[in-house]
């Protein structure tokens, strides 16, 4: 992948299920303040970053609640990288140029890592997921556990020109 060219990254975040817990319904007013916590949450962490333009907010601006929301997002450049999540962040990268899927994928994954992963910390967000365009997917999980997913049929990769 070149730097140059934008790729399209898909990114799936649960809203916190603190309402169930609770014993309130999925349409209950506790459901949609923690849907309008992530809302906040990822309009903090997603706006005016230069590097990319999120072209599809999903149901993230709803006026009623919903579970997950899967935004689109189309990354142009490289993404300053915040040191609050460094380590998690550099494993997710090393593991992705592993894969084969060059540095600038890696650097954009990274980059929404810093970004939404002290959002779980603070929680206003549960889960996510990050999908990049060959279907390799990264997952945090609320304690912020990486897993990264190969994409499910993924071809032999080729040669370096």
């Amino acid at each position: 992948m070149s730097a140059t060219a934008p790729i399209e990254v898909h990114l799936f975040v649960y809203r916190r299920l603190d309402n169930r817990i609770e014993g309130s319904g999925d349409d209950s007013p506790r459901a949609l303040e923690l849907h309008n916590r992530r809302r906040k949450a990822l309009h903090e962490a997603l706006d005016g970053i230069k590097a990319w333009k999120v072209t599809d907010w999903g149901v993230t601006d709803d006026a009623s609640p919903h579970e997950l929301a899967e935004i689109i997002i189309a990354v142009s450049s490289i993404p300053h990288l915040h040191a609050a999540v460094a380590s998690a962040a550099a494993w997710a990268g090393l593991e992705l140029v592993k894969a084969s899927l060059g540095s600038f994928a890696a650097e954009a994954v990274k980059s929404l890592l810093a970004r939404l992963i002290p959002k779980q910390k603070e929680e206003k967000i549960l889960d996510f997921s990050i999908r990049l365009p060959d279907g390799t997917e990264i997952r945090c999980d609320a304690s912020a556990k990486l897993a990264i997913s190969p994409p499910p049929s993924r071809p032999e990769a080729a040669s370096p020109p």
